[in-house]
């Protein structure tokens, strides 16, 4: 099973935490395994998993592993789930047509 966890945004790949980031916050905790293909396959489940999450109300990941976001190995994986790396770290926007509090179908 996979989700995430939108109370402390925990995102969690086979049931196992996979990545952690603070609430309101621009920091990334990431555990990958080392092994290939584990890894690739892990890292791009995140960054899937974030990037859904993000087009709720938009996120942007400064750091990783507590260095800048560029330098880690899963900055590959958040692009091609969507994100768009920025002088400030990857970030996603809320997708336009993103379902949000109010919307007109529910008058």
């Amino acid at each position: 099973a996979t989700g995430v966890d939108e109370e402390e945004l925990l995102v969690r790949v086979n049931g196992a935490v996979a990545a952690w980031l603070a609430r309101g916050g621009r920091q990334l905790a990431v555990y990958l395994p080392e092994d290939e293909p584990r890894r690739s396959m892990i890292a791009r489940e995140v960054a899937a998993q974030l990037a859904a999450t993000a087009s709720r109300g938009g996120l942007l990941v400064a750091e990783i592993n507590g260095r800048p976001a560029a330098e880690h190995p899963l900055a590959a994986f958040l692009v091609e789930a969507g994100f768009s790396a920025s002088a400030m770290g990857f970030n996603v926007s809320r997708r336009r047509g993103a379902p949000t509090e109010h919307s007109p179908s529910d008058e």
